[in-house]
């Protein structure tokens, strides 16, 4: 059911102003769904340029929402840029960073 919400949206919104991944913006765009999000260092990472980005205030907001809702040609090149950036981004390659993080983290002995 999310995903046909996700797919049905004109923009999803993610606000944060402080976030840890950004999975509900990840989810949204793996379901082509033009995405607006804050400046939060997180989001912009996981979006990249797949994504409108605005200041965290309610009239930044509201700007990119009024741009998005005004611009079709925009959300049709964010709906075609998100999927292909959220296919970077896998279960696999999440287990393969935390893999190379744990064994950075342990103490090599000296032999």
């Amino acid at each position: 059911e999310l995903a046909a919400l996700y797919r049905g949206a004109i923009a999803v919104v993610v606000p944060s102003r402080e976030e840890g991944f950004g999975l509900p913006a990840l989810e949204a765009m793996a379901c082509a769904a033009p995405v607006i999000t804050s400046m939060a260092p997180a989001l912009m990472e996981v979006t990249g340029d797949a994504a409108l980005h605005a200041e965290g205030s309610v009239h930044g907001l509201r700007d990119a929402l009024e741009r998005m809702l005004g611009d079709e040609a925009l959300r049709d090149d964010l709906s075609v840029r998100a999927p292909q950036r959220a296919r970077g981004f896998t279960w696999r390659a999440s287990a393969l960073v935390a893999r190379h993080a744990y064994l950075a983290a342990i103490p090599r002995s000296a032999d």
